[in-house]
């Protein structure tokens, strides 16, 4: 049922701006102050919602992201307006209000780009920059976002810089807060392409989004992920296989963002830097350093022994590995925030027996799925 032309509390609604798996967003008019404002509604008329229990989850996941965003304050994090329900036609509709911006997502801004116009490093480190900071304050209130992504990020187009948006976090439907224990079932949501192997297991922590950052910066960089194809095949190469240094596939970048963006992607969560701002500041200053025409800096004295921490550093890429540092020359100190980048490491998944179980079903059911699809294709 289309709810264009309703009201919901004050606001008209117009119609759809968008659609997901729990529901709508409108555009509408908030007629007491007069101004537009995107409102999202969690539907319960449709009948995957039907059962008691389906209709129980979908409002508390959309409680959960309403609790999510008010705790934030941030320049760079979509605010919540207003909330509410409504019965409409015996159905409840619950309901969230946000600004609502005209410019779109950088998904969309993406898009409408010519191809024959890459962003540049610089343009990506600024991005990265703004999501980073988005991203560790919601870190700095525990809540883990789980779907970093160009979708997620909405702009604001400033007047005298037109060419370059700001980036706006936006989307918690599927956050979690790590500071609340939780009793119920690891569930695991998110979007296959940006998914930390952790993620996938049902484990996910503050460096789940600095994965998920990554993921995006190389896709910005390079114009693709570094993991594609179908799910299960997705989700194995997040598990199991190194992702492509970016500069093989843009020559453009600096090796030292190969180095801050491999570390960043490591399947391990500790060998990922120790936080998503350490993140950020590592990709400006390999940008800074490559831009400046200064050797970067990538190994810091705390991984060496007393000898080798007085010696330069220089960068040495290897046929089929991740970057691999050289130590020799002559004995001068490194400075104390140089990047690291570590030894690939194949992800350990948990070993309790019920996440096991449920990523065996999870994989189970996406080999149905595929090869489902597959037959469908191959029909007449």
């Amino acid at each position: 049922m289309s709810l264009d032309g309703m009201y919901l509390g004050r606001y008209h609604l117009l119609h759809v701006l968008g659609s997901g798996g729990m529901g709508e967003v409108y555009l509408a008019d908030d007629t007491r102050i007069k101004r537009r404002v995107a409102v999202k509604v969690v539907r319960n008329d449709a009948p995957i919602y039907r059962a008691k229990e389906n209709v129980q989850k979908s409002t508390q996941l959309f409680e959960r992201e309403m609790h999510a965003i008010a705790a934030l304050d941030h320049p760079a994090i979509l605010p919540l307006f207003d909330y509410g329900e409504q019965e409409v036609n015996g159905d409840t509709l619950t309901y969230m209000v946000m600004p609502y911006r005209p410019e779109g997502s950088l998904y969309q801004w993406l898009r409408a780009r010519d191809e024959d116009d890459p962003l540049s490093v610089e343009d990506v480190s600024r991005f990265i920059s703004q999501a980073a900071e988005a991203l560790q304050h919601a870190h700095n209130k525990g809540i883990v976002h789980q779907d970093v992504k160009p979708d997620n990020f909405l702009l604001r187009i400033r007047p005298e810089q037109p060419m370059l948006p700001d980036l706006l976090l936006a989307d918690f439907g599927v956050a979690r807060s790590l500071f609340v224990t939780s009793h119920t079932s690891q569930t695991i949501r998110g979007t296959l392409t940006y998914m930390a192997p952790e993620q996938w297991d049902g484990h996910p922590v503050f460096a789940t989004d600095q994965y998920a950052l990554a993921i995006m910066a190389y896709e910005l960089l390079v114009g693709q992920p570094p993991f594609d194809g179908a799910p299960g095949q997705i989700m194995y190469k997040h598990m199991t296989l190194p992702p492509e240094p970016p500069s093989r596939l843009n020559s453009s970048i600096p090796p030292g963002i190969d180095a801050v963006l491999l570390r960043a992607l490591a399947k391990q969560p500790e060998a990922r830097f120790p936080s998503v701002a350490a993140f950020s500041q590592a990709f400006q200053q390999a940008w800074q350093a490559s831009s400046s025409g200064k050797l970067p800096w990538l190994v810091s004295s705390a991984h060496l022994s007393e000898d080798d921490s007085l010696a330069p550093v220089h960068l040495a890429l290897m046929e089929h590995s991740a970057p691999t540092i050289a130590i020799k020359g002559d004995r001068t100190p490194l400075p104390k925030d140089a990047v690291t980048p570590l030894p690939y490491q194949r992800f350990q998944p948990a070993l309790d027996f019920s996440t096991r179980k449920m990523t065996l079903i999870f994989l189970f059911v996406l080999v149905l799925l595929v090869g489902a699809l597959a037959g469908r294709m191959r029909l007449p």
